[in-house]
């Protein structure tokens, strides 16, 4: 095998490597409890009420699905109301939370404030959504990318899931690689 080929065929494995050895998505959803909805204040796992055990067979079937953990809450929020959504955390845990991804999110009334320093109405109503979004165990990469979905990247400031790996270079490296295995394999045989 020639040296340009070597030299293509290494570096084409080592980008499918890098590629594979960097993670995706960094951050894990917040420790979160459900509810009984029956109103008994106890946790879904630990009441015994007929209720209960429909339930969580339905929170079960969610996971089952494919949902991830903060699908499942935000289902479960949606279907029997915040309140039976518990973080597992204090109540100034959860400001500093929201004030920390604040810090990340821009403002879009067109002032280019962060959330956190801006007090228009818009950034009233952001903070009131990603209060929401942290008690129920949404974690801040989640946050960031709805809120970038709803109002684009411009509007966030923090690096977040596939962000760490731009879209396009992971076709990239994929397309590399792919093309240095080939070669490699064409040529050694």
């Amino acid at each position: 095998m020639n040296k340009k080929i070597k030299t293509i065929s290494i570096i084409s494995i080592l980008s499918l490597l890098i590629l594979f050895a960097t993670p995706i998505e960094a951050a894990k959803a917040q420790e979160v409890t459900l509810l009984c909805p029956c109103d008994c204040g106890d946790e879904l796992t630990s009441c015994e009420c007929a209720n209960a055990k429909e339930t969580q067979m339905l929170v079960q079937k969610w996971r089952d699905n494919g949902l991830s953990e903060a699908e499942v809450v935000d289902k479960y929020a949606e279907r029997f109301g915040d309140s039976f959504v518990q973080k597992n955390s204090n109540g100034n845990d959860l400001e500093s939370s929201a004030l920390s991804i604040e810090a990340n999110l821009v403002c879009n009334c067109g002032c280019s404030n962060v959330i956190r320093d801006c007090s228009c109405e818009t950034a009233s109503q952001v903070h009131e959504w990603v209060t929401s979004q942290v008690q129920k165990g949404v974690d801040s990469e989640e946050i960031y990318s709805q809120y970038a979905d709803r109002h684009g990247d411009k509007f966030v400031t923090a690096s977040y899931g596939v962000d760490l790996i731009n879209q396009d270079t992971i076709i990239v490296l994929v397309v590399i690689g792919g093309l240095g295995a080939f070669m490699y394999l064409k040529d050694r045989n």
